[in-house]
């Protein structure tokens, strides 16, 4: 397979073209730093300069993803996105399915490698991570993971799943017509690990993870596993104290499962049948 790197380029807009020019440069770093990753039937899109993130996992044409994207804090102060560490991070693409995305300043470095791999029914999506401590001084590094998948299905609405953690490192989302979605974490030696189940807009200590995550105020997830049902979401967070020159390391597996062409015309047919069941004694 072949690969390439990239380095965005940095536009400078004279100081009297910068009011002007807000929009349209905003619009042109969207496309420029849009990752594309396909195989087989499945398709993964990540904006890596913003929140954003990775907004589409698609098998056979059906989107289940709204957002997954990082956040992280050191020692002092609040999270923040990882886009903010460099608005124009390096990417190295190789073949149609692999991407390496890295983030650096005078702090930290965040390495992630992306791998994906898809065709019929099935699709996973791996995620290999490297934070390593630049500065010249030890901190505890927080770093977060949210997700908030909306999974498809060919009937019923999008945003009925369950979401339950089954182990600390280990979550599942379900929906009712078979569609299922897990992912495992693993943690480096001497990290951490927190997770949070939630309900978007609902929140288990009073705000949701992703307002949480953005309040400019230190945040612990609170270990909720749920299950619950609704427009789920849910996330991770590995804490780790780093020596300079030190990183932590860890991965991320994620499956994603739907049900054979038969089993979706099945539900399809199951679910216009209990409606007009419901027509009729509503009649």
């Amino acid at each position: 397979m072949s690969s390439y790197t990239y380095k965005h380029r940095n536009w400078r807009l004279p100081i009297a073209l910068a009011l002007a020019g807000i929009v349209a440069n905003a619009s042109m770093r969207a496309e420029a730093t849009d990752i594309v990753l396909t195989d087989g039937t499945a398709e993964v899109r990540i904006d890596t300069a913003s929140q954003i993130g990775t907004y589409k996992w698609s098998l056979n044409g059906l989107d289940h993803l709204a957002q997954q994207w990082f956040w992280y804090r050191t020692s002092t102060g609040a999270e923040a996105s990882v886009d903010t560490i460099d608005l124009t991070p390096s990417i190295t693409l190789t073949g149609s399915n692999e991407a390496d995305v890295v983030y650096t300043n005078g702090v930290l470095e965040v390495r992630i490698g992306y791998t994906l791999l898809g065709g019929g029914n099935t699709s996973s999506l791996t995620e290999d991570f490297k934070i390593t401590n630049v500065s010249g001084v030890t901190y505890t590094l927080n770093f977060f993971q949210y997700a908030d998948f909306d999974l498809k299905s060919l009937s019923g609405p999008d945003q009925d799943d369950t979401v339950e953690f089954i182990a600390p490192f280990k979550v599942t989302q379900k929906d009712g017509s078979g569609v299922v979605l897990g992912e495992a974490v693993t943690t480096n030696p001497g990290s951490t690990l927190h997770h949070e189940a939630d309900l978007k807009g609902i929140g288990p200590i009073g705000s949701d993870t992703l307002d949480r995550l953005n309040d400019f105020i230190a945040s612990t997830l609170s270990d909720a596993d749920g299950p619950l049902t609704g427009n789920a979401t849910w996330a991770f967070q590995w804490t780790q104290s780093l020596d300079p020159g030190e990183s932590m390391v860890f991965s991320k597996d994620k499956s994603l499962q739907i049900p054979a062409p038969g089993a979706w015309l099945l539900g399809a047919m199951g679910f216009a049948f209990a409606a007009r069941k419901s027509k009729r004694a509503r009649a």
